[in-house]
């Protein structure tokens, strides 16, 4: 039986979008313990970035950089990587590999250390249908139901080791999901538009600068928000083309949308007739950096190669007023979307919420 917040959720997505990942980031700072028993730490040497992700395919979780766990001597230290649940088989993998050097411990025991956080995992999706072989979340109706009860499974978990972690240690928290479309989809005015082909990818990232604790704190979405901080949405992708007259101009790889309104095309690849002048402006550079070598009475065919392996063969011109261009007509574009549409989201005003 769906549950109605997953299923409400769900019902927002056009049926001509599919939903490929979801996933969710935090920061844990530096120096902090996860868990600490009589023979071992799992500690942040460094600040981490912990990212869950779920796909149709698996549940994964990733470290980066890898949390240490600090054994009793002579055990080895180690390293925690993260962990993978495969949804085909039920399968679960935790990453751990141990530390060499001196001071670091004698005796392997990565073996004993995979296998309690795998026991942990199972405990923890033990009568849920992510336990199940072959569970599909995009299909899951009641995946928000799903999650809870792994949730509640862990708290039920008696504790290991005592912990210094709390949720207002969980900073920077990010949202992350990949959608794909099954369709084409061409939006043209005046000659000029978007298109993005179907089958085509776009990942979308939005940013945070608030904690878990003081989000979870708050008893609206709104509020939620708020609380969330938002500082930019983040969107990539190898599908999206500016289009004019039908022709690909230029294919928009990332583009960041900031907190105020301000955007960001940082990524971009010239096509067609605009490949074509950033080709010839690169060609001049070339030329140019040729006979600059020449005065400096270096032989033809080197002083060829190296402008053309140069840096400053590069063409700029081109591609940076094509940015600046599109940069600047997007940012227009965001801040009326924003002001036409700022409660288009039930409870939000997405004119606070992006500081426009």
């Amino acid at each position: 039986m769906a549950d109605a917040t997953t299923k409400e959720l769900l019902g927002r997505l056009p049926p001509v979008v599919e939903l490929r990942d979801i996933g969710l980031s935090f920061t844990l700072p530096r120096g902090k313990n996860l868990s600490r028993t009589w023979s071992r730490e799992l500690r942040t040497e460094l600040a981490s970035r912990v990212r869950l992700r779920i796909t149709q395919e698996a549940l994964t979780l990733r470290c980066d950089p890898p949390i240490v766990i600090d054994a009793l001597w002579p055990a080895k230290n180690m390293l925690f990587g993260g962990a993978d649940v495969r949804f085909e088989d039920a399968r679960i993998e935790a990453w751990v590999s141990p530390i060499d050097g001196p001071g670091e411990g004698l005796v392997d025991f990565t073996a004993d250390a995979k296998k309690q956080i795998v026991e942990l995992l199972a405990a923890g999706l033990r009568g849920t249908k992510m336990a199940q072989p072959g569970y599909d979340p995009m299909q899951d109706e009641a995946a928000l139901a799903t999650l809870e009860a792994i949730a509640d499974n862990f708290r039920k978990t008696p504790s290991t080791g005592t912990s210094d972690v709390s949720a207002a240690d969980l900073g920077d928290p990010a949202i992350e999901a990949t959608l794909a479309l099954r369709e084409r989809f061409v939006h043209e005015q005046g000659g000029a538009g978007l298109e993005v082909e179907a089958g085509g990818s776009i990942h979308v990232e939005i940013k945070g600068s608030g904690d878990l604790a003081s989000i979870a704190a708050e008893a609206s979405n709104e509020a939620r928000v708020r609380a969330a901080n938002l500082q930019s949405i983040t969107i990539t992708s190898e599908a999206v083309t500016v289009v004019h007259g039908g022709a690909p101009l230029v294919e928009l790889v990332e583009i960041r949308v900031d907190r105020g309104g301000g955007v960001a095309l940082s990524r971009m690849r010239l096509r067609g007739a605009l490949e074509e002048v950033s080709g010839l402006e690169s060609l001049v550079r070339v030329v140019a950096g040729v006979v600059r070598f020449a005065g400096s009475e270096v032989p033809l065919d080197p002083g060829l190669a190296l402008a053309a392996a140069g840096p400053a063969s590069e063409a700029t011109l081109v591609p940076g007023l094509v940015r600046r261009k599109i940069e600047d007509v997007l940012a227009e574009g965001v801040r009326k979307l924003v002001r036409e549409h700022a409660s288009s989201i039930p409870g939000l005003d997405l004119r606070d919420v992006l500081a426009v």
